[in-house]
């Protein structure tokens, strides 16, 4: 889907996300599946699931594609 060395989260999630949270960002990206991302980070789906609710209530948003657009377009201060 999109590669994380085309983007720069951390310039804008630096301060906002956790370390975790910013692994599952860069998995988002990617376009892979929670079980996908458990595989990859080691982590159980359930885990993974918790920490995408974590992204989506810090990036006020909804759903995957929300919190993707959200990394990807949204405004900066």
């Amino acid at each position: 889907m999109y590669s994380t060395t085309e983007i720069n989260i951390d310039k804008y999630t630096q301060a906002f996300f956790t370390e975790r949270e910013k692994d599952i960002i860069h998995e988002l990206l990617k376009g892979k599946l929670n079980k996908e991302i458990a595989g990859t980070l080691g982590i159980t789906i359930h885990t993974v699931k918790k920490h995408t609710k974590n992204i989506y209530r810090k990036a006020k948003v909804r759903n995957r594609i929300e919190a993707v657009h959200y990394i990807l377009y949204a405004e900066r201060a």
